[in-house]
């Protein structure tokens, strides 16, 4: 059997499109088409039905589904052992990380790992959804939760995952100085209830996270919400209401005045995580060495509070 048909077929039914399939898979949607057709011809069986535009597993579709993911988790285990015996420092590293981390820090810190390691070529997987790093989705994974299931997105799959609690992320309650001067500075988190919150979308990454400032302004309209710290930033510095964001976004700008400093926040924990079949390679070692340096010495990105 060939192995680009069952790949291919992996993609459509956990995307239930060939569309989307087809650009998870950089293929054209007429070719992974004739992949499925091929497959289902091979195997004498419907695998998938057509009700409206999405394809939906037949029971065959199912029993086979199981089996494509372990021949997928044994193969990438395989990838996974053999690429963590490389002891040379060379090849590339995928680093998977949120926007704001990616965009406004870790970018401009990586100028110093190439220059200490030429040979290694970073990948930066910007994306405020989980990596899944059993699936090689990312090397290394920058994680704003605690990992577990229902916290930080690991799964059964992904329980061979080595992890390092970094701190917490330093964040705060941030306003453009215009609209302090047309709404009126809040002294106390009772006097955010009469104010506009920029907050975010039930996508971002958890009620720890997104709930923060509503819970604390009860009664306030959220005004405007985005999926995206850097958009909330932007938000934030257009004066479209008060929100939270992390303060290496915001420090020396002139666009972001500090509000209720004393108010004690919810931050979230900085986590950084790669797979234990990896835990021997060089470049691996290189950049998870680099990245918790970095992170603590660089000052007030983290805080240590419980």
């Amino acid at each position: 059997m060939d192995w680009s048909l069952l790949h291919g077929f992996l993609a459509v039914a956990e995307t239930g499109s060939l569309t989307a399939a087809a650009r998870r898979l950089k293929l054209s949607q007429p070719t992974l088409g004739r992949r499925m057709a091929a497959l289902e011809a091979a195997m004498e069986t419907r695998l998938f039905e057509r009700p409206g535009r999405r394809l939906v597993l037949t029971a065959e579709g199912e029993s086979l589904l199981e089996t494509v993911r372990r021949m997928e988790a044994e193969l990438l285990g395989a990838q996974r052992r053999l690429g963590g015996r490389d002891v040379a420092l060379s090849g590339s590293v995928r680093v998977a990380c949120t926007e704001g981390i990616g965009a406004q820090w870790l970018t401009p810190q990586l100028r110093h790992f190439q220059s200490r390691y030429p040979e290694i070529d970073v990948e930066l997987a910007v994306n405020n959804q989980t990596a899944n790093l059993s699936r090689r989705e990312a090397d290394i994974a920058i994680r704003l939760r605690l990992p577990g299931p229902g916290a930080g997105g690991a799964t059964a799959a992904q329980e061979a995952l080595i992890g390092r609690r970094l701190g917490r992320l330093g964040m705060g309650i941030y306003a453009a100085p215009g609209y302090l001067r047309q709404h009126g500075v809040p002294h106390a988190a009772a006097d955010l209830a009469q104010h506009r919150i920029v907050g975010f979308d039930d996508s971002f990454g958890g009620p720890e996270f997104e709930n923060w400032l509503p819970a604390e302004a009860r009664g306030a309209r959220q005004s405007f919400i985005a999926n995206s710290l850097l958009v909330q930033r932007a938000a934030i510095a257009a004066g479209l209401g008060i929100g939270i964001a992390a303060d290496i976004l915001t420090r020396g700008d002139p666009a972001f005045v500090r509000l209720l400093p004393a108010l004690r926040l919810r931050l979230p924990e900085v986590w950084l995580l790669y797979h234990a079949d990896l835990k021997h390679a060089a470049r691996i070692r290189a950049m998870v060495e680099f990245l918790v340096a970095a992170f603590r010495e660089t000052p007030g990105l983290l805080v240590d509070e419980d």
